[in-house]
């Protein structure tokens, strides 16, 4: 309850993770049936780039800011980088979303820290699309299986200062997988030193078809301090998806990197040993 995004905002991760987004979102896009995006973890929504928070890291200066300076850019990030950096503000998952979506498609977002919470309901007004929750996450997200659009996408992006964070992700994802199997989920999970959090912990709950990527910007060690990379799940892909993610995070790694030795890596798996 203690974690508050504007630290973090803009950095690499959330450069990669955004990306990656938005080329779902726009995957959904394509069927002209409505779809349900729901956000467990919202966070504020809008972050002020000049604030004191964002200023004290100043990780924003080797995330979005490093990837605008870089000129021209490819056609597969305009999109992001016309909408998620203006005036100094970066835009987290929720506006994004919410930026992206058709009247048609519902939103639905979750907060649990009170401050956030205030200020994400603030930053989404003027969507009528838009709903906001301030509910623990892992028994909010059940309980909205399946969505009655019956196809959209979860975003679930803890902030990991909970010891227990992976034990209730995998209790929920089990719930979920029962209620919502041919549901997209997209897990986001931090890499630290070498006590990195493993996408291999989740899959033993069983998924038909999963995709991975691993995002380093520094080489593994175990005394390599702060956030050295991001890990992405994301269940039951779209059809080749990875042939339009493998160009857009070749070229963040080559932009965002900062060690030589460090890699990137995006892999398709199948049965993961369905229960």
């Amino acid at each position: 309850m203690n974690y508050r995004h504007g630290f973090h905002a803009g950095n690499f991760a959330d450069v990669v993770k955004h990306t990656v987004l938005l080329q779902l979102l726009d995957y959904l896009q394509q069927k002209a049936s409505p779809y349900c995006f729901i956000d467990t973890h919202a966070g504020d929504g809008c972050y002020d780039l000049t604030a004191l928070p964002t200023q004290k890291t100043l990780e924003a200066e080797q995330g979005i800011y490093r990837l605008l300076m870089m000129k021209p850019h490819p056609e597969m990030l305009e999109q992001y980088l016309a909408i998620a950096c203006k005036e100094q503000n970066y835009l987290g998952s929720p506006l994004l979303a919410a930026q992206c979506s058709r009247p048609i498609d519902r939103i639905i977002l979750n907060e649990k820290h009170p401050e956030s919470y205030l200020a994400l309901k603030k930053n989404v007004q003027g969507y009528t699309n838009v709903a906001v929750h301030e509910r623990d996450a892992y028994e909010f997200l059940p309980a909205l299986l399946p969505p009655k659009e019956k196809r959209g996408l979860v975003l679930i992006d803890p902030a990991f200062e909970d010891k227990q964070e992976m034990q209730h992700l995998i209790a929920c994802l089990t719930q979920c997988m029962r209620r919502w199997p041919q549901g997209l989920y997209l897990i986001w999970l931090p890499i630290v030193g070498r006590n990195d959090y493993k996408v291999r912990d989740l899959t033993h709950i069983g998924f038909e078809k999963y995709l991975t990527i691993e995002f380093y910007i520094k080489t593994p060690s175990i005394d390599a301090p702060g956030l050295i990379g991001c890990s992405l799940l994301l269940i039951n892909p779209p059809w080749q998806i990875e042939t339009q993610l493998h160009p857009l995070l070749d070229y963040l790694w080559q932009v965002l990197h900062k060690d030589q030795a460090s890699t990137w890596s995006i892999k398709v798996h199948t049965d993961s040993k369905i229960k």
